[in-house]
């Protein structure tokens, strides 16, 4: 009787270990590659791109972190991989943050830059700052 608890012991204590290595990975995915999810409620621009209104995906590219790549929700469609620019912030966001830029020429705001939560570093969108840039010299 005795043998038959220690072994059913055994075998629910080594079943909680193995979900708990086969859950590893997924948690700490978020944290390799800053996944994110963003939700915009008008289509906005992502370097040229106009994304509709929806929920997607953030996320950096494994080695390079330099490197975001912007799918769906379900991650099966991918809107583009986007070669980005770090950017320091003085206020560490406790959530994650996106910054978006207005342009008199064009209708949907741009995503400029954006934030992983507790972190000072986030990836500018080239393209957004080309376009500011242009917008200035227009102003002038």
């Amino acid at each position: 009787m005795f043998d038959k608890i220690r072994v059913s012991s055994l075998a629910i204590t080594l079943g909680v270990a193995l979900l708990g290595v086969a859950a590893l990975p997924q948690l700490r995915a978020s944290e390799l590659d800053k996944k994110t999810v963003v939700t915009f409620n008008a289509p906005v621009e992502l370097s040229g791109q106009i994304l509709p209104a929806g929920t997607y995906i953030f996320k950096t590219l494994g080695d390079d972190n330099n490197v975001v790549i912007v799918t769906n929700l379900d991650e099966n469609h991918s809107y583009g991989i986007f070669n980005t620019i770090p950017i320091e912030t003085l206020a560490v966001p406790d959530g994650a943050r996106i910054e978006l830029s207005e342009d008199p020429v064009s209708a949907p705001e741009a995503v400029h830059a954006w934030f992983y939560p507790g972190v000072n570093y986030g990836w500018e969108f080239p393209a957004a700052t080309a376009r500011k840039q242009a917008a200035a010299e227009r102003a002038d």
